[in-house]
């Protein structure tokens, strides 16, 4: 956006853009998508996701994400048929040839277009945290035990994490949990995880690191 004000901003006609953070300080963690070009960039499919339909079909949907994103740091809101040239640019940009446009895809692009409320972030760890930081606290209060909250915290963060990755595994560590939450050392936030998952929260899939 263009912002002009009384003093020398206006005279020299400087323009600025929207963090997010402006809107709503939990949007400080917004990735900087401000063009239709980066959005795509952003959710190009690999052939891995074009072989695989439900893949597919959740990078549709974070490409009506990654539009959150242009239109909160653009302060616009897109109509359907804005969206829709977009998708259509995605479409071609990924290969007409290996997307065939049927109800399926049709549908995907739609749910994208209509229940995609959450922009994409460049720490997506630290943002389900502070939802979840602010959730636990309106739920249990001040007086409740710090085990207890950052139990609580915890599953409220990885539920809000699987929210954004879909019906598909996440990557956490406690390295990650001790950046993000730092007031439990490693060593306890592998206790409550190890919590979690006792109690069937959540499932491990495998061990390791992500390199890279």
């Amino acid at each position: 956006m263009t912002m002009t004000n009384n003093n020398s901003h206006e005279q020299e006609g400087t323009q600025l853009t929207s963090t997010g953070a402006d809107i709503d300080p939990r949007l400080s963690n917004i990735k900087p998508i401000t063009t239709i070009d980066q959005a795509i960039e952003e959710t190009k499919p690999t052939p891995e996701d074009l072989a695989d339909r439900e893949k597919l079909k959740m990078k549709i949907f974070h490409f009506g994400r990654a539009l959150l994103n242009v239109e909160i740091l653009n302060e616009i809101e897109m109509t359907s048929e804005e969206k829709r040239a977009a998708f259509n640019q995605w479409l071609k940009r990924v290969n007409p040839f290996e997307v065939e446009w049927d109800d399926e895809i049709e549908q995907a692009f739609i749910d994208a277009s209509t229940r995609a409320d959450i922009p994409i972030f460049d720490d997506p760890v630290a943002y389900c945290f502070l939802i979840a930081k602010e959730a636990v606290a309106e739920k249990l209060g001040p007086e409740v035990s710090r085990h207890k909250h950052n139990l609580a915290i915890l599953d409220c963060a990885l539920y809000e994490l699987q929210t954004l990755t879909g019906a598909h595994p996440f990557y956490i560590s406690v390295k990650l949990l001790e950046k993000n939450f730092g007031e439990y050392s490693a060593k306890n936030w592998w206790a409550l995880l190890n919590k979690l998952e006792f109690n069937g929260t959540i499932r491990r899939i495998s061990k390791g690191t992500i390199k890279g």
